[in-house]
């Protein structure tokens, strides 16, 4: 008989006694136990009225078992009934039963432990004998049936869904599903993973067909000239293909999808069937007009540049430059990039700056180059080099930035540095620099000289000690109103205290120096030695007031005209003889004459 599509030989016995076997029944035993072992199968027979199995020896060796009563004795049921996998036994045992009471044939899987610890699965496979002759009933009797060894069979079943599970897993995490076409028919097969990467609902795990128009209808409008085109040319040189085409999803999304496929062919050579992959490269296009677009981006920023750029090959001939850099040259793109070097003028500094960075010992180098244009004027260029790989070959990625100007500019401040220190150390006049909070800046050396200490002694001494204790409350008022922006500057007298502790009379000019926006920096201080000036005036002052003295203890009327006739001053004695005082005769001045030596008025 047949049962799931397999063949199988089943043998009915009944019991005899040693006598009735004939000679020709051992030679019939034995051909038969030579076909079912070399099947790897073995004969059961279990009456419904007992609780025994009558086994073949076979059986016994598929199962690894010895029978403790003999090969030919029938078995307890429970016996074998054991050994069955504890998960398998009771869907066994509702097999038989329902094969019973429908005396229909039997059919079960199901695992078997052996002696050394190890499962086994077998098949188990029966048909149902009538217990006619034997019960008289009419009623099902028996289970005559085989057994035999699957273990390869499920193995190779479980590596198989392994590796389909393996497959599924692969095509999901890369965002590939296949499909399948053969050419004399109108539908596709899409596997479930084509569904959910086109953004579909999943037909399950088997995938579903669609007909050729339904899967075009798919494609993107303006994709499905070129998927038709494809497949035909393709069907026609019975060759390979791969092609990228956008695909609507159900939500309305453009997918990007890259359709991969081969045509198989029979043995004519004719077409037969298509069979594909299509992969999600949805994401992949995105990067890659990210990187168009980062490459534009780039472009138009280097083009739009008020810096130059160059990119120098190793050999020092130029891959690329921008307009920048061809105007700090003085020439056009064109003529750099298309003229020979040994006719370009401008190629000289180019030229110099490969020269500059074959010295480099590393991949970066900052480095100032000064060279000429191509109309001779003088140019200083401080370029920022970084070697790089640009498709596969070595350049020298360039920006160059013109600091003619700053560098005249540098040569200018740093003459007047120059000249500012040459009049600070060598000023006849003491010269400090204070920061807000008072400490010292620097001081010249003609100051130490006026306050009697060296210089570094001096910068050690804190600037408000420096001043005698009487003249610090005025001096800081004045400083805070220089400070406060009332006085551009100004200009007192005060007393400096020595190293021995004597004072010395200075004027100071005080100034403070603003950063662009206006806020205060640092003070700046002239400093004069007036001691001498003040000694004389103190004289001045002492010979008035001893003439005063003298002229006013005079007898004789003294007055003091200046050229004009005008009174300035007059003893007493000339007051007495007049008898007017100064005032009286500064009002009534008009009644006097002043003679001159010879009498005229």
């Amino acid at each position: 008989l047949r049962l799931h599509g397999r063949a199988l030989l089943l043998c009915s016995a009944r019991p005899m006694r040693a006598d009735d076997a004939g000679p020709l029944q051992r030679p019939r035993e034995r051909r038969l136990g030579r076909a079912l072992a070399a099947v790897g199968m073995g004969v059961w027979e279990w009456h419904v009225d007992e609780q025994h199995l009558r086994v073949s020896p076979e059986l016994w060796a598929i199962l690894g078992r010895t029978p403790s009563a003999g090969p030919d004795m029938p078995v307890p049921l429970k016996t074998l009934a054991g050994a069955v996998h504890a998960d398998d036994l009771q869907p066994l045992m509702e097999a038989a039963r329902r094969a019973f009471a429908r005396h229909e044939p039997f059919a079960a899987e199901c695992r078997h432990l052996r002696p050394d610890g190890s499962h086994q699965w077998v098949a188990v496979l029966g048909v149902v004998q009538d217990g006619v002759g034997r019960t008289g009933s009419g009623r099902p009797g028996s289970l005559l049936g085989t057994l035999q060894d699957i273990t390869a069979r499920k193995q190779a079943e479980a590596a198989l869904r392994a590796s389909e599970q393996r497959l599924a897993m692969a095509l999901a995490g890369s965002r590939m599903g296949v499909w399948e076409w053969n050419v004399h028919e109108t539908q596709l097969h899409f596997s479930a993973e084509v569904f959910d990467l086109l953004g579909m609902p999943s037909p399950g795990s088997g995938g579903k067909d669609l007909s050729v128009d339904q899967a075009l209808q798919l494609v993107h409008p303006e994709d499905r000239a070129l998927q038709r085109d494809v497949i035909a040319n393709a069907l026609a040189s019975k060759g390979d293909f791969v092609v990228e085409l956008r695909y609507l999803s159900p939500d309305g999304r453009v997918r990007w999808v890259s359709d991969q496929g081969r045509v198989e062919t029979d043995p004519l050579g004719q077409a037969q069937r298509v069979v594909g992959t299509k992969r999600d490269i949805t994401e992949h296009r995105r990067i890659q007009q990210q990187l168009r677009d980062d490459a534009l981006r780039r472009r138009v920023m280097i083009e739009q540049s008020h810096d130059g750029v160059v990119l120098l090959n190793v050999d020092g001939s130029i891959d690329d430059v921008n307009p920048a850099l061809a105007a700090m040259l003085g020439c056009d793109v064109d003529a750099l990039l298309h003229t020979p070097a040994s006719s370009r003028d401008a190629a000289a500094a180019l030229q110099a700056l490969h020269t500059r960075l074959g010295t480099a010992s590393t991949g970066s180098a900052l480095l100032e180059l000064s060279t000429r244009r191509q109309d001779g004027e003088a140019l200083d260029l401080e370029v920022s080099a970084s070697r790089v790989e640009l498709q596969g070959r070595s350049v020298w990625f360039c920006v160059c930035r013109n600091t003619t100007e700053r560098s005249r500019m540098e040569r200018a401040l740093r003459e007047s540095e120059a000249r500012f220190r040459a009049t600070f150390e060598n000023s006849a006049v003491g010269i400090a620099e204070t920061g807000l909070d008072g400490r010292w800046i620097s001081a010249n050396p003609r100051l130490g000289e006026i306050t009697g200490y060296d210089r570094d002694a001096l910068l050690r001494i804190p600037y408000e000690q420096l001043t005698h204790p009487d003249d610090r409350a005025a001096d800081a008022a004045l400083t805070r109103r220089v400070l406060a922006g009332e006085l551009s500057s100004a200009t007192a007298e005060k007393r400096y205290l020595r190293p021995d502790g004597s004072a010395l009379w200075v004027a100071r000019t005080v100034s403070v120096v603003r950063d662009a926006q206006g806020t205060p920096q640092y003070f700046v201080s002239i400093i004069e030695d007036v001691s001498e000036r003040r000694r004389i005036q103190e004289q001045l002052h002492a010979s008035e007031r001893q003439y005063r003295s003298m002229v006013d203890t005079l007898s004789e009327g003294v007055i003091v005209c200046d050229a004009d006739g005008r009174f300035l001053r007059c003893n007493p004695a000339a007051e007495r003889l007049l008898g007017l005082t100064l005032a009286q005769m500064r009002r009534d001045e008009a009644f006097f004459e002043v003679m001159s030596d010879d009498g005229q008025p």
